[in-house]
């Protein structure tokens, strides 16, 4: 029954007698407990704001997340793969790991804000070698000084350009080894 249906019954009752002074809020209480005015229009329009924001709030929640995972575009700048290694000559200055990777990543930043930078990790220990026709050789967790510790994709516009890059990191100021090689 909707206000329409109400409002014809209503136009069809009998306006000759007056009805008992409780029969109103009676009716008007028995029609709340059966959930009568659940529906009325103010809770209808209070009940599609919210989903209005809700669904507001999704999309905006999916365009940030979405914002996050999108791909930078690749710039078409020549790429260099510096590899860093931990040779045995390495020698740590005693600031322990946790300052030396600050150095690192300081370095790190500073070459993407200008430009320079496409991809910089650090590799773990360990890992699968695969040789063809052998059993595949599962690395221990222990360093060997052929492992690579680092990679970076470095972008610049000559192979010049990428050695001086290249010798600026603090890798070479604990005596590790660096390999610099051009991506094609």
């Amino acid at each position: 029954m909707n206000d329409d249906d109400v409002a014809r019954v209503l136009a069809g009752a009998r306006t000759d007698r007056t009805p008992p002074p409780d029969l109103e809020c009676a009716t008007l209480t028995a029609l709340r407990s059966r959930g009568a005015f659940a529906g009325s229009i103010r809770s209808r329009v209070r009940r599609r704001l919210m989903q209005a924001m809700l669904v507001a709030a999704a999309l905006a929640i999916g365009v940030w997340i979405g914002s996050m995972r999108a791909p930078r575009a690749v710039p078409a700048e020549p790429r260099f793969l510096l590899l860093v290694y931990m040779n045995p000559e390495y020698r740590p200055d005693g600031t322990g790991d946790v300052a030396r990777e600050a150095e690192y990543r300081a370095w790190a930043e500073a070459l993407e804000r200008d430009g320079h930078l496409l991809i910089g990790n650090k590799v773990a220990w360990g890992g699968v070698e695969f040789r063809p026709n052998r059993p595949r050789i599962e690395r221990a967790s222990v360093p060997t000084p052929d492992e690579a510790r680092g990679l970076f994709v470095i972008l610049a516009p000559n192979e010049q350009a990428a050695l001086a890059i290249a010798e600026t990191c603090p890798h070479l100021k604990y005596g590790g080894r660096m390999v610099l090689r051009p991506m094609s």
